[in-house]
């Protein structure tokens, strides 16, 4: 970009992120009008869309620093120039809105998209291309790490803790849904096509 320097893979995520988040904010303003659909079903696309608006705002932060966040969909008439939050405080609201994200999951009955392994259906749902509950649960913990790292410290020790307990909760909601990590011995059959 000539205008602020930004490489163009970056200008890309930074359009890509806040246009996902605008679809977001269009998709939970407007779940309400959604009708002959059953409950889970807009739980699920309830869920989907804080997730993914928490994880554009997330990558943006990672790349960009603190950024406003756009928690509902913008027209021509809303104030477009909005002040930057800090990396603490958009990290907390990503790691607020994976909560939500988790919540509507389990309402969906999407904590986990496909069967518990050694069951029929393990790895082979065409639903697992979309976020559920443990990985909500996952990716508030990854931010709320980032939220306490030395360069976006607030609060001391309690933004540690804080982080130390998200990652105990996703953790164990992850083996309470049959996800386990891969022996060292056999890292190498995590890979692609292996």
């Amino acid at each position: 970009c000539s205008f602020c320097g930004a490489r163009r893979s970056e200008v890309e995520i930074m359009f890509q992120g806040a246009n996902g988040a605008s679809i977001c904010n269009k998709c939970i303003e407007n779940i309400g009008r959604v009708q002959n659909v059953k409950q889970e079903n807009k739980d699920d696309l309830l869920g989907q869309a804080y997730f993914v608006r928490a994880y554009a705002h997330f990558t943006l932060c990672r790349i960009f620093g603190g950024m406003p966040y756009l928690d509902k969909a913008l027209d021509e008439n809303d104030e477009w120039d909005m002040a930057r939050l800090t990396a603490w405080e958009t990290y907390s609201r990503c790691a607020e809105d994976f909560d939500r994200a988790y919540e509507c999951f389990v309402s969906a009955g999407k904590v986990r998209r496909d069967a518990a392994p050694g069951t029929e259906g393990h790895l082979t749902s065409s639903d697992m291309a979309y976020p559920n509950g443990v990985a909500a649960k996952a990716m508030k913990a990854r931010a709320l790490l980032y939220a306490a790292s030395k360069l976006n410290n607030l609060h001391g020790q309690s933004d540690w803790e804080d982080a130390a307990e998200a990652c105990g909760e996703a953790i164990r909601i992850a083996e309470e849904y049959g996800y386990d990590l891969v022996p060292g011995s056999e890292w190498s059959s995590n890979f692609w096509g292996a």
